[in-house]
């Protein structure tokens, strides 16, 4: 059976290859992913990359001519950016998140960065956003068929979530958000932007029980076509199996 991957840092598993000397643990975590236990039953090609968009992958995937029995697509934030290859040399980025907030003290990526700032506060337009995010869905349907299984991560575009063609009712970012919760308790979105950005030890952003639930999902879809996720199938972790996963 072989599978292709398609996604940003909820797939990305070979970012964090180089930390495994110093991990105090990282290793194992990352062993214990959904993508690693696929990797090791399956044929499986991850083309996922932390930092992409939607678009990034939508390209990838359409212009790979590779044929595949299974394509997993991790739908990104359709507004994140890429750097255009021009540039792309001599900066230290390629691709930027869609908040696009942070600095650098690099003065050409800090131009870029503020230049992203930019165009978000003049440009960025939500509906447009949630066309072009429905479009390469359907897109992806059409070129894919039943071989594809086609995961939100993020609530982009409008955040309408009966419009868009995908396979999971539970984002894979709202995973994420829940097991911060769980650690601290229910905190507003400034807190929850603010550990968002804030570094743990969690692999492609959930810890290993839910990484457990991805991979028999993944699994039993792979073998059957069927596939759901849903707020049933979040897991209720251990506050002292959290902690390990955090950086207080």
């Amino acid at each position: 059976m072989k599978i292709a991957v398609y996604g940003d840092s909820f797939g990305d598993i070979k970012k964090y290859k180089r930390h495994y000397t110093d991990s105090k643990g990282l290793e194992e975590h990352v062993q214990h992913s959904w993508p690693a236990r696929l990797e090791k039953k399956y044929d499986v090609e991850n083309f996922s990359k932390t930092s992409t968009g939607l678009e990034w992958s939508y390209n990838l995937a359409i212009n790979n001519n590779v044929k595949y029995d299974r394509v997993i697509f991790l739908a990104s934030h359709v507004d994140r950016l890429m750097v255009n290859s021009e540039w792309s040399n001599d900066a230290k980025i390629t691709h930027l998140n869609q908040a696009a907030t942070s600095d650098s003290k690099d003065e050409l990526t800090n131009r870029i960065l503020k230049t992203a700032q930019k165009y978000y506060v003049y440009f960025q337009n939500r509906e447009f956003s949630h066309n072009r995010a429905a479009l390469m869905y359907n897109d992806l349907r059409q070129r894919f068929g039943d071989k594809l299984l086609l995961l939100r991560i993020f609530a982009d575009g409008l955040g309408y979530q009966g419009e868009y063609n995908c396979d999971n009712q539970l984002l894979l970012a709202d995973i994420q958000v829940n097991e911060i919760n769980q650690r601290y308790g229910r905190v507003d979105s400034d807190q929850i932007a603010k550990k968002l950005l804030k570094p743990d030890r969690r692999s492609c952003h959930i810890t290993n029980p839910h990484h457990e639930m991805m991979f028999n999902k993944l699994d039993h879809w792979i073998q059957t076509k069927e596939f759901s996720l849903t707020r049933q199938d979040v897991i209720t972790i251990n506050k002292q199996d959290l902690a390990k996963y955090f950086n207080d």
